[in-house]
């Protein structure tokens, strides 16, 4: 099946779900970025965006309108790891329900004038979790 897919995209698994989609609450992630010469820049970068007290995004609502959003109360855990000449943003966001944070719109505000951004490889969705942060099944 994976032959079939765009590039990027890869099926790990299939499996029937055990719980009833409602109980989804959250998004395990990792962004991996490749900076080259700047990781400890980037990685200084990356800890003072998400050291905010409020990360305030414009985002378009369903009739199209651009609102401003808070996302911060959105990001239930981030944690920095340095490896081998790249960083991994490793994130928990909500996702499920009206309160959601697409990991691409907390990117896009991210890269907003800070050349040190470029380089990013990939966005991975790795889990989807439960309320009580155990994995959704």
């Amino acid at each position: 099946m994976n032959r079939c897919l765009p590039g990027g995209i890869e099926i790990y698994d299939v499996t029937r779900p055990v719980l009833p989609a409602a109980q989804i609450a959250y998004a395990h992630y990792l962004v991996d970025f490749y900076p080259g010469e700047g990781t400890q820049s980037l990685t200084q970068e990356l800890r003072r965006y998400l050291g905010q007290q409020e990360i305030p995004v414009m985002k378009k609502n369903k009739k199209g309108q651009n609102v401003s959003l808070d996302i911060k109360p959105l990001i239930a855990n981030h944690r920095i790891v340095e490896r081998d000449g790249h960083c991994q943003l490793d994130l928990v966001l909500r996702h499920g329900g009206e309160k959601s944070l697409n990991p691409s719109l907390l990117m896009q505000d991210l890269y907003q004038g800070r050349q040190e951004m470029n380089g990013v490889s990939n966005i991975r969705r790795i889990r989807l979790l439960t309320e009580s942060m155990e994995s959704f099944e």
